[in-house]
């Protein structure tokens, strides 16, 4: 029920399957419905599935508003063979139909009123084969970026997937006898050898956009089939299949990483290759993502199919940033809750979004295995990042608090050369203990663009923080790297004792400054700020926290 906040630009979906009836508002102004056979509607109907339920091997419930659902695939004959693949069709101008949609969605069009202008995030499981990143950012995601600071809203859109055969730097003949934990290093370092040639396709290399990667994850089971090779065991991983990074100036990209099916190889046969060569299992089988499928027998439209990319991964961030917005709409009945508007939503969800992720077990594990010992650090933490961006998210309805962590939001408007200071009360508890500690700050805006500067990125926004104060060091992402894009996500973590003052508090600023030309007008942004310990501290951070910045809050002005 209500008006939609997410919209997808996709294939047409299967309307009447038991999974989506009732719960998609499609609109088709091109009449592309008029080239599909039902039997056709795949991707679609897979995304609309995975938005609106998540995985259905771990079910969720369901998204509480309609689905938006603009078909811009079609089955296309190519001019080259018979396929009648789904994609914008040949005669179409991409970036012609890519703008055309997102304005019908917040203006008039002709006598047609703006038909879903309460839409917050837009899913974009779209990319370009032919066109990797390199160096500049495309004009595609230079649409992306303009659209998404025009109309303040929020694109996801995925990395893009590489299905091409993986050619080990083993001999063919010496590929059965390793063992799995061989197979799995092995296929870390051609991914690393290809990075080149597998990189984000566009439009992925939008900066104001969410760029989603693939984990090599889901929540199915896994059927013992011959000739299937799970080449990745070590949780958590990327998918071998996901576009890496990075992004435009270095910037980190993907964004995040979030389940995208358990891809797995088989092995090619025969005698022509001098190399062990492992080639896709195409499979609707587990594991992958369970989601709604059409059918090719007449009348049935309950067929559910596992399906595995970057598509799925970025449909279910899709889906977090739509549950991550009801939870905002709570919040404004909270103290202090007339600042979270609608003009700041959008940054705000960017920031939540990304908020949890971190790289885990992943980053030591590629380092063992990828990192030469004559690299600096800081250095290989830059290719890790091609691989990881800001770390690995589960799906989630929210961002929880606990006893032991307490999370803040914070926004506002800058103008180049101002910044803003944010204080965040200590846990007097935890003053003198030793113990693990984290603090994790995201902080997230839309940048206007300059197309024509060589730096493109009109606003740079970037904060600064008292990390000494609960004796924390910086973890994950190179700091230089987390600071190119339009996304600064860092964790501090410690474990050492700190004392401080019982009324003591820890200064975050945040900055702006003219990246390209000057700054006309000022940026909105989100900022979101987590401070945690571990459980068997027993401090009780998030009521220590709230009993000293609620009464702030309920007497403050909003900054300006």
């Amino acid at each position: 029920t209500g008006d939609p906040t997410v919209a997808l630009l996709d294939g047409l979906p299967l309307e009447n399957h038991a999974r989506l009836v009732g719960r998609l508002r499609v609109d088709d102004p091109d009449g592309y419905a008029s080239a599909y056979t039902a039997s056709e509607r795949e991707h679609g109907t897979t995304m609309a599935s995975i938005i609106l339920h998540g995985d259905l091997n771990a079910p969720r419930a369901p998204l509480p508003r309609p689905l938006y659902h603009r078909p811009i695939l079609r089955p296309d004959p190519q001019p080259w063979n018979s396929a009648r693949d789904e994609r914008i069709p040949h005669w179409v101008n991409s970036l012609d139909l890519t703008h055309r949609s997102v304005r019908r969605l917040f203006e008039p069009d002709g006598a047609t009123p703006p038909v879903a202008p309460t839409v917050r995030v837009i899913n974009f499981s779209i990319g370009d084969p032919l066109q990797q990143f390199h160096s500049a950012v495309s004009a595609w995601g230079r649409l992306l970026d303009w659209l998404a600071a025009k109309y303040n809203v929020l694109i996801c859109v995925s990395a893009g997937n590489h299905t091409s055969a993986l050619e080990l730097n083993v001999p063919r003949t010496a590929f059965a006898g390793l063992s799995p934990q061989a197979r799995e290093a092995e296929t870390l370092k051609v991914l690393d050898r290809d990075l080149r040639l597998r990189r984000i396709l566009a439009p992925a290399d939008s900066i104001n956009a969410v760029t989603v990667g693939a984990w090599h994850h889901d929540f199915g089971p896994v059927l013992n089939l011959p000739h299937r090779l799970n080449l990745l065991l070590t949780e958590p991983l990327p998918s071998s299949v996901s576009g890496l990074g990075c992004g435009f100036r270095n910037s980190t990209k993907p964004d995040i990483l979030l389940p995208g099916g358990r891809q797995f190889y088989s092995e090619r046969l025969g005698n022509s290759h001098t190399k062990a060569t492992l080639d896709i299992a195409r499979a609707t089988v587990a594991p992958g993502i369970l989601a709604a499928a059409p059918s090719t027998a007449p009348g049935q439209t309950d067929r559910e199919k596992h399906t595995r990319g970057t598509s799925n991964a970025t449909a279910l961030a899709t889906r977090s940033a739509a549950f991550l917005y009801e939870q905002l709409i709570t919040l404004r009945a909270e103290p202090g809750g007339d600042r979270l508007t609608d003009e700041f939503a959008t940054v705000l969800l960017k920031a939540m979004l990304i908020h949890p992720a971190a790289w885990g077990a992943a980053y030591d594990h590629l380092k063992g295995v990828l990192k030469p010992a004559a690299l600096r650090e800081d250095k290989f933490k830059r290719i890790a990042a091609r691989f990881l961006g800001f770390g690995f998210v589960e799906p989630m309805e929210s961002l929880v608090g606990a006893d032991h962590r307490a999370t803040m939001l914070g926004c506002g408007v800058l103008a180049s050369d101002a910044a803003h200071e944010y204080q965040i009360p200590l846990p007097p508890s935890l003053s003198g203990k030793l113990g693990l500690r984290r603090v994790v700050v995201t902080l997230a805006w839309l940048s206007p663009i300059h197309p024509r500067h060589r730096n493109y990125r009109g606003a740079a926004l970037w904060f600064d923080i008292e990390k000494e104060k609960l004796k924390t060091d910086r973890q994950g992402v190179e700091y230089r790297t987390a600071k190119n894009g339009t996304v600064q996500h860092e964790i501090f973590e410690g474990e050492r004792a700190a004392a401080f003052a019982e009324d003591e508090t820890m200064v975050i600023r945040v900055n702006c400054r003219a990246d390209a030309n000057s700054l006309e007008g000022a940026v909105r942004y989100g900022l979101v700020v987590s401070v945690e310990v571990a459980e068997e501290l027993r401090v009780p951070v998030y009521e220590e926290i709230a009993a000293r910045i609620r009464p702030a809050v309920a007497v403050g002005t909003p900054a300006t």
